[in-house]
């Protein structure tokens, strides 16, 4: 899957989860590690994306 993709999936997955906290009780554990499971898998992403487009360029 192209990385593009993958953030654009993820950010829109980020966004439900934020109004899925405000219609559900979730303990303040769950919503801090999930929350913080997304937020380093979107990172990790959009490193994996800046270091693509730098070794496109034939950089190293």
């Amino acid at each position: 899957m192209p990385l593009d993709i993958a953030t654009s999936i993820l950010s829109d997955t980020m966004a439900l989860l934020q109004e899925t906290y405000s219609q559900v009780k979730y303990s303040d554990n769950d919503k801090l590690l999930t929350s913080n499971t997304f937020k380093m898998a979107f990172n990790h992403i959009r490193n994996m994306e800046s270091y693509n487009k730098i070794n496109d360029k034939g950089e190293n």
